[in-house]
């Protein structure tokens, strides 16, 4: 269980994740991190179809998340992370993942930077509805009918 201080420093950076997000540049390892323990079902955004992976968070802060699961992720790769806790308004978070790393006893290690947050009723949804952009590999082009060009 969080402590006060804990669960003070979590709702503040819950809170603040609507403000624009900046450039990775500019937050990476500057934020501080508050120890964040949560079993998660994210959503891999990679590959042809989004796929939930189940997660045990480590730590968050205003730039990204870290935690571990059973699956590598690439880095590079974008998840859909759904925050709901109790008393905050739930978040639909759009994460990279920076890196990873194999630590022991099947578990591998990642960290993920926040891309962009939505905060409305997508986000409350038992099964939040994903925005067609986090769909999209980064740089694609869609042709009029939304097919990524190639596709046909």
């Amino acid at each position: 269980m969080a402590s006060a201080e804990q669960m003070e420093r979590i709702t503040e950076i819950i809170n603040n994740l609507d403000g624009p997000m900046q450039s990775p540049e500019v937050n990476r390892r500057r934020q501080p991190r508050v120890k964040f323990r949560a079993h998660l079902s994210v959503t891999l955004l990679s590959g042809t179809a989004p796929a939930p992976v189940e997660v045990a968070t480590r730590n968050l802060s205003l730039s990204g998340i870290g935690f571990v699961c059973r699956r590598m992720f690439s880095p590079g790769e974008r998840l859909a992370i759904q925050l709901r806790l109790p008393k905050l308004q739930p978040k639909l978070i759009l994460a990279r993942v920076t890196f990873g790393r194999y630590v022991s006893g099947g578990l591998y290690e990642m960290g993920a930077e926040f891309v962009e947050c939505i905060s409305d009723a997508r986000a409350a949804a038992a099964h939040p509805r994903i925005p067609n952009h986090w769909l999209l590999a980064p740089g694609t082009v869609k042709t009029n009918n939304n097919a990524p060009l190639g596709a046909n």
